[in-house]
């Protein structure tokens, strides 16, 4: 053919996969000191809509040690991970940490997760846990006795002393 042969031109875009994703953005996680720990999250992880994604976690914490982790560590887009923290030794504070997902070709999102621990609860004991007064009709007013309050852990605690009896005897 005399007009052959033909130039067509074409074009390729290589668009970008788009970002990798995390759901939800951020964690906040609350314990109280001598508590069980808390339950662990879900962080779902999401990848461009082309294709899985391979990615990393990597646990990262401000202060306190290494109360955080995940499981697993590694995994293909989409997917869940567990969140953890180990409160163990940990005195009552904020503690801040960051999970950090990467995934080559997809980029990476960062997680902000918050562990809240609250003091103990306070505790509070009495020595000696029962009095005796000892009384004759028509005689003395028995002497005043004293009652130890304190508190477990050395927690500060408010608490009112209430007096009861038959005869309105007795006053606190």
């Amino acid at each position: 053919a005399s007009n052959s042969p033909q130039t067509i031109p074409v074009t390729l875009v290589i668009a970008s996969p788009g970002p990798l994703t995390s759901s939800p953005s951020s964690l906040t996680f609350a314990y109280q000191v001598g508590a069980g720990a808390p339950a662990s999250q879900t962080l779902n992880i999401a990848g461009p809509t082309s294709g899985a994604y391979s990615f990393t976690v990597a646990a990262t914490t401000a202060s306190g040690g290494s109360w955080l982790s995940t499981s697993p560590t590694t995994g293909s887009t989409p997917s869940s991970i567990s969140v953890s923290v180990n409160p163990a030794n940990l005195s009552a504070a904020t503690y801040l940490g960051t999970l950090t997902i990467t995934a080559p070709g997809a980029g990476s999102v960062t997680v902000q997760v918050t562990l809240n621990v609250s003091p103990a609860a306070a505790t509070l004991s009495v020595s000696p846990q029962t009095l005796t007064f000892n009384a004759t009709a028509g005689g003395s007013t028995p002497a005043p006795q004293t009652v130890a309050v304190s508190t477990t852990n050395n927690v500060t605690a408010n608490y009112t002393v209430t007096a009861t009896s038959t005869g309105n005897w007795l006053t606190a």
